[in-house]
């Protein structure tokens, strides 16, 4: 046909090749199992991003691909598959020869024990917790001790058997290796710290050995261990619903002047617990006269002079504020701005003595980051911020308002426009005031 001989065997391979659409969301684990075993197959795993459950008339199309509308879901050749596990192996089946799914039933059911195990053993071991550090489900310490005993007796399995092993099954790659590795991802990158880590050295030295296989990094990228064990934010105690008692009759309620209602009025406020801020002495720089000027002033960037000349660093600090888990923070937006608008609510406290500017910016891969910049009325930060859950998610520093960066730095969060190395793109902020 006039083709070279290695064009031909080209063009040969892009007309054989078979292409495999899975739906899912990015950065997916699970579906990172059928990605990775296609680098070796020779299958095309495309990922088609997507949230089924919204709106219902995508889900309801949805549901020929997968049943209960969840995602992963894959398109194949020969019609839709749906559950990780079973699309994995089917792109691990298609080429026999490169040994990662056997054509031998006893080795591919040897294959299919530890795929299982990385389902049972790993992923739902450390779900509970996962869905707590995310937010998605309030926090429960029972929950977060069994998940991390259950995820400790599946580590530890893992570690006696790779004592003197180099792979799972055998002595070659397999699927069995791919399905572990990708459900020991987000526990080693986002949840255990060094200190846990440290207990499974084989586990440690088969992990970095299979995800820095280029197979494995062409899908996930570079592998970066989490800093420290995460930790999950205090829950808000529950109000316990009070009894209720039988009525008893009330004496008839003693008529009072204005004079003597004016004077029982100052003695209940008098009586009411005053925040420790109030004790503090007068201080030259007043919130509220602030957080007008802001409000009012359409120019931000006009007054920033004046907030220099109106402030007081003896009876106010500045911090920086920054959340610590960005990796984690996935579209789409309106999620983090929740998350932002959420603290807000629970920060009723401190309104009388504080105010603060943060932003949510756009990052890479459709991810964002948080940060901001705080006044609070005297040294440090109040506990009418620190008492708040929320605020164990930010990392925070101090402003050193002597040194020119870091005052550019504020004002350019007052104003939502500069440079902020690293944040990402400007895409929306909120104020507390």
């Amino acid at each position: 046909y006039g083709f070279p001989s290695s064009s031909l065997y080209c063009f040969v391979l892009l007309c054989t090749m078979v292409h495999v659409k899975v739906y899912s969301y990015a950065n997916n684990n699970r579906v990172w199992k059928a990605q990775i075993a296609g680098k070796y197959t020779g299958v095309d795993v495309e990922l088609v991003e997507t949230i089924p459950q919204t709106p219902d008339t995508l889900c309801e199309e949805f549901k020929k691909k997968s049943p209960l509308c969840k995602v992963p879901a894959a398109d194949t050749p020969e019609g839709s598959l749906f559950e990780s596990n079973a699309i994995a192996r089917y792109v691990a089946r298609y080429k026999p020869g490169t040994g990662i799914y056997p054509a031998d039933n006893y080795r591919a059911s040897v294959i299919d024990s530890w795929v299982d195990f990385a389902y049972n053993e790993i992923d739902q071991s450390v779900l509970p917790l996962f869905m707590q550090l995310m937010g998605f489900a309030p926090r429960n310490q029972a929950m977060i001790d069994e998940s991390k005993k259950r995820f400790a007796r599946a580590a530890q399995g893992l570690e006696d058997y790779l004592l003197t092993r180099t792979f799972l099954v055998g002595e070659r790659l397999t699927l069995a290796d791919i399905c572990v590795a990708c459900a020991m991802w987000f526990p080693f990158t986002k949840m255990f710290g060094p200190n846990t880590r440290a207990l499974y050295p084989n586990l440690i030295r088969y992990f970095e050995t299979m995800v820095n296989q280029p197979q494995f990094k062409a899908v996930t990228g570079e592998m970066v261990y989490a800093e420290a064990d995460a930790v999950v934010p205090d829950a808000k105690k529950e109000k316990k619903p009070k009894e209720k008692k039988p009525k008893e009759s009330k004496p008839k309620e003693k008529i009072l002047t204005a004079a003597e209602r004016e004077t029982e009025e100052e003695e209940k406020e008098a009586k009411k617990p005053k925040s420790e801020l109030d004790l503090l002495p007068p201080s030259k720089f007043v919130m509220d006269a602030w957080k007008r000027l802001y409000s009012n002033e359409k120019d931000t960037a006009s007054i920033m002079p004046k907030l220099w000349e109106m402030y007081d660093p003896e009876g106010y600090s500045m911090y920086f504020c920054e959340y610590k888990w960005s990796d984690e923070l996935e579209g789409p937006v309106f999620r983090v701005a929740n998350l932002v608008g959420g603290w807000f609510q629970r920060l009723d406290p401190l309104r009388k003595y504080g105010f603060g500017s943060v932003m949510i910016f756009d990052r890479p891969e459709k991810k964002f980051s948080v940060s901001g910049c705080w006044i609070f009325r005297g040294k440090g930060i109040p506990k009418e911020m620190s008492g708040c859950d929320d605020s164990e998610l930010y990392s925070w520093k101090e402003v050193d308002i002597n040194n020119a960066e870091q005052r550019k730095l504020f004002e350019d969060y007052l104003c939502w426009e500069g440079d902020f190395p690293g944040a990402g793109t400007f895409n929306q902020g909120k104020i507390f005031k």
